[in-house]
């Protein structure tokens, strides 16, 4: 059943009042700010995870963690930087602190000492392990040939912990990891465990925060010289391998710039995307400051030998001639819904903005678990199908089914609907994107489902919502006629997933 929420079951907002949201203007500011050392097992575990940037707070920088009322903010009274859970209130219940006595602008330094909470002591106790860092929580190695040795360093790079106060990597589908060593202030890709200063490749960086910076220069061993030797071609960038642009409607022009663009180098000190199979750029315009999306980047062959210059070189592409464009929000890549897509219309001859294109890095396939098929509203469990855009966010659709999850930006909440895509706040289930910051409903706890005999929504700490495990990665390049009737019938683009996978059709508007 889709019922209207009801304000006393909805998990509280933090007030537009309680921090000033100013824009993200000072450069020397991180967009997001890491926790971890505090075990799953000990007392205040919460308040390890990712904090974005979302104003100002005692005149420092405020942050608050995807989906919670954990937040990171200074309190100028007692000098010092406080975790909380209870949003920005300075006379709230502190999990922990740390002092500040140099005046930091945000909370993002390692050599910050912070003090949590520990009932059984009943006050605020030193844990080394805690750090709070200026680090990206996800990087991507890309560029070393495949015919080359240690091409495997290549992929993705999860945030898993602290090496020699400096944030350590490890690979998503892989044995390596990326690490500081400060005896020789050099980033290392090493295999996962290695001692010292044994390692792949490295790169000198002791000014470096974290190794996601498109300026560093990657040296890797080559036995058959048995020394290091300069790869220009490498890159360690602050983005994730893959990024979808979808929404674009099949019947509008320019529905090309849709589909999955992969990391491939930098230009103009920002990461630069590649549709695999094709000329489709989606780079960053420092002239412009703007984010371009050309789907003729590479039509000419005499380009593809400039990728390269550009690529090694990590300078700037004069021509901005594009499909589609995005003013820059300060995003370190392209993949945040928070971007606004102007595309070219060829009736008017102009860039025109389309409210249903974003680029994300949402999942392509999402799994609803947790909740007995047998109780009442059993039936939104099961897998959904990313479906395009509602409201500025991904879209998600159950198979054989109008079952939809969509955002509702009124509300900050991402919705269970059993009646689609629609503009409303009724819904068989719901839960609250704290900080507004969330690009999919992935791990964000705790939905509420509606129950008739309460005639309200409760919560159920059972219900969430992952990353399908047999997701594909790719938006597949088209569609056959077939496919396209059954878009046009449902509103829809009925997409095939690859052989082998359970999940037989993605849904994926206007890819």
């Amino acid at each position: 059943l889709a019922h209207r929420p009801s304000g006393a079951c909805a998990a509280p907002m933090i007030s537009s009042q309680q921090v000033a949201v100013v824009a993200l203007a000072q450069e020397d500011l991180p967009r997001t700010v890491h926790v971890v050392g505090r075990p799953e097992a000990r007392e205040n575990s919460g308040i390890c995870g990712e904090y974005t940037y979302v104003g100002v707070h005692g005149e420092r920088a405020a942050y608050q963690r995807r989906g919670s009322n954990h937040v990171i903010f200074f309190a100028a009274k007692s000098q010092r930087w406080i975790m909380g859970q209870h949003g920005f209130q300075e006379g709230a219940a502190v999990n922990a602190y740390a002092d500040d006595c140099v005046g930091l602008s945000h909370p993002g330094h390692a050599e910050l000492m912070w003090q949590v909470w520990e009932s059984s002591v009943g006050q605020h106790i030193h844990d080394p392990d805690v750090v709070s860092m200026d680090a990206m929580g996800l990087v991507s190695v890309v560029g070393r040939a495949t015919n080359r040795i240690h091409h495997a360093v290549c992929g993705e790079y999860a945030l898993a912990g602290v090496h020699h106060g400096r944030p350590l990597y490890q690979q998503k589908e892989g044995e390596h990891e990326i690490k500081f060593y400060s005896p020789d202030g050099r980033w290392l890709i090493s295999p996962i465990g290695a001692m010292g200063n044994q390692c792949h490749a490295f790169s000198d960086g002791p000014t470096h925060h974290h190794p996601g910076t498109a300026e560093m220069v990657w040296h890797f061993f080559e036995p058959q010289i048995n020394s290091f030797q300069t790869d220009l071609a490498v890159r360690s960038l602050p983005c994730p391998l893959l990024v979808h642009v979808i929404g674009r409607s099949p019947s509008s022009g320019n529905s090309h710039i849709n589909g999955t663009y992969q990391a491939v180098g930098a230009v103009d000190g920002r990461p630069m995307f590649l549709q695999p199979g094709t000329s489709k750029l989606l780079r960053y315009s420092a002239r412009g400051k703007r984010w371009l999306i050309q789907c003729e980047g590479l039509a000419e062959p005499s380009l593809l030998g400039k990728l390269y210059h550009w690529l090694f070189s990590g300078g700037s592409i004069p021509e901005d001639r594009c499909n589609a464009f995005a003013e820059d929000c300060s995003a370190p890549h392209p993949g945040f819904c928070e971007l606004q897509w102007q595309v070219f219309e060829d009736r008017s001859g102009s860039h025109k903005l389309d409210t249903m294109v974003r680029s994300t890095t949402a999942p392509l396939a999402v799994k609803v678990c947790g909740r007995d098929p047998g109780r009442e509203n059993g039936d939104i469990v099961g897998d959904y199908m990313l479906c395009g855009t509602q409201c500025g966010r991904p879209a998600y659709m159950k198979q054989g089914t109008t079952l939809a999850i969509r955002y509702w930006p009124p509300a900050g909440r991402w919705i269970m609907d059993v009646h689609g895509l629609r503009n409303t706040d009724c819904c068989s289930a719901f839960v609250d994107d704290l900080g507004g910051v969330s690009e999919d409903p992935t791990c964000l706890k705790t939905w509420q489902v509606y129950a008739k005999s309460r005639g309200c929504h409760v919560p159920d700490p059972s219900l969430v919502v992952l990353e399908h495990e047999e997701a594909p990665r790719h938006l597949p390049a088209g569609s056959t006629a077939d496919e396209r009737h059954v878009a046009q019938k449902h509103g829809l683009a009925g997409l095939e997933v690859p052989e082998g996978k359970r999940l037989r059709r993605l849904a994926s508007m206007g890819a």
